[in-house]
């Protein structure tokens, strides 16, 4: 929210009206409650389906990522560091976030579901960080499962691949580790229907004459410099674009 530019337009046009639909939902569920990070998902604080502080609460179904900033090569973060069990010694903001959700459970108490997503890595069977977290899950009382989805598979036309995490809570759900893997089965069989050829990029852009595409062109030079100095990958794919010989403005679809 301290950005500006592109990034403050993106937000007040996209992200605030979506908020404030979510506080207008509220009123037809007023148990749904939605936070800014994990961290003030366990303190209860600015809860923004209801704006005001909302107190911690048992909750049904948990939809939850956690960062993934120090999980990712890319970051500036982790540059050349080891990032094996980053979740266990909860390091880094991946590390916290993911201690956070887990406070949140052992304080107030476990939701008979939780769906999270994360880097792609955590879907493969040696990795460190997806083994402590199915040891962590399954101390609580959750059996959990890694799914890796790439948004080219449905409809998006960039390839994004990304592990979506299923837990389900078997005393509170009343099923046996047999019966979850079961319901996961099902999951995959639903993943795999639900693949669809992808879509024109045409679908997911703004128009050329769009206020916040003009604002990136007459900004181009300083967001540039902005984006390198400040955060590691997104220099990275500005330095891969220009050495191609492309350009931001060159992106726009015709």
């Amino acid at each position: 929210l301290k950005s500006s530019g592109p990034k403050r337009g993106w937000i007040t046009s996209v992200v605030e009206p979506y908020l404030r639909e979510l506080n207008r939902a509220s009123q037809a569920d007023p148990a749904t409650c939605c936070y800014k990070d994990v961290h003030q998902m366990r303190t209860g604080a600015d809860c923004v389906v209801h704006g005001k502080r909302c107190p911690p609460k048992p909750t049904h179904g948990l939809v939850a990522g956690w960062s993934c900033k120090t999980l990712s090569s890319m970051s500036r973060e982790c540059i050349g560091a080891d990032r094996k069990n980053i979740v266990a010694k909860a390091l880094g903001s991946s590390g916290s976030t993911f201690k956070s959700l887990l406070d949140h459970m052992r304080e107030n108490g476990c939701s008979a579901f939780w769906v999270g997503e994360n880097m792609d890595e955590l879907s493969d069977i040696g990795n460190d960080n997806r083994h402590d977290i199915l040891a962590f899950l399954a101390e609580v009382g959750y059996y959990a499962e890694t799914f890796k989805i790439d948004a080219s598979d449905h409809a998006h036309c960039t390839k994004r691949v990304r592990t979506y995490l299923v837990a389900f809570h078997l005393e509170i759900c009343e099923i046996s580790a047999s019966e979850a893997r079961a319901i996961m089965e099902k999951i995959k069989g639903l993943i795999a229907v639900m693949q669809i050829p992808t879509l024109p990029i045409t679908d997911f852009t703004l128009p050329d004459d769009h206020q916040h595409v003009q604002a990136c062109l007459v900004n181009e030079d300083k967001t540039e410099t902005e984006l390198t100095k400040d955060t590691h990958w997104q220099g990275q794919l500005l330095s891969l674009c220009h050495a191609r010989g492309i350009r931001w403005k060159d992106l726009l679809v015709p």
